[in-house]
């Protein structure tokens, strides 16, 4: 392409119809609103998420995590690392991440006790603002990319 047809047809391209930019900026406006509501509790939307997720399944490896949650390997280690720092999780080394067993701590547990409630009430809250039709489009797509491997 040439500069002056890349000029062409940049000039009738709108960003805003882009999937990928129309997707992250409702991920940033998303976590926004749940990071505000999990700050007073010193951890952010994502270091919540990897609570709830080792909570529910008692005990898990970092590949498993990264795996049902679709995040990059890498954010997994550095959110686990702040968790484990805060002594929100319990770390049992294997020969390796698969190996493992990461689990939530008694003070852990303690925090997503506490936090739960503020989780469900803004969590309500999106519920609300979207609503029933939006929260089904979202299961679509998230099984449609899903699938679509």
């Amino acid at each position: 392409m040439t500069l002056n047809n890349l000029e062409h047809a940049l000039s009738e391209i709108n960003p805003m119809v882009c999937y990928n930019s129309r997707i992250k900026m409702l991920n940033r406006m998303m976590s926004n609103m749940y990071d505000k509501a999990l700050k007073p509790y010193g951890l952010t939307g994502n270091q919540f998420t990897l609570l709830l997720f080792i909570g529910k399944t008692k005990s898990t490896n970092q590949k498993m995590i990264a795996d049902m949650l679709m995040i990059n390997f890498s954010t997994v280690s550095r959110d686990l690392n702040k968790l484990d720092i805060a002594n929100w999780v319990i770390v049992n080394k294997g020969i390796d991440a698969r190996n493992t067993k990461i689990s939530l701590s008694p003070k852990g547990l303690t925090l997503l006790a506490t936090v739960l409630p503020v989780w469900k009430k803004t969590n309500s809250e999106v519920q609300v603002l979207f609503g029933d039709k939006i929260s089904e489009g979202i299961d679509h797509m998230i099984n449609t990319l899903r699938n679509s491997k």
